[in-house]
């Protein structure tokens, strides 16, 4: 998803340690895994990024399998 968005390199190690966080801190998993990825990546483009990537873009990358009113 980051190299089809042209993201900056350091969008995806701070995606995947964000994730590591989460999971880390719950006891659960979440009910849509795809969407929690998404959404770590969401967080880092917005941490790193000027030009951010957006929510339908995510959504489309993953298939529509969650809406982009699950990222808001």
């Amino acid at each position: 998803v980051c190299c089809e968005c042209d993201c900056d390199e350091s969008v995806f190690p701070l995606a995947v340690s964000l994730l590591d966080r989460y999971l880390s801190a719950t006891l659960s998993l979440p009910v849509s895994p795809s969407c929690l990825a998404a959404a770590c990546v969401l967080v880092a483009s917005k941490l790193t990024e000027s030009d951010t990537v957006s929510a339908d873009t995510l959504c489309a990358a993953a298939e529509y399998d969650f809406l982009s009113s699950n990222l808001r």
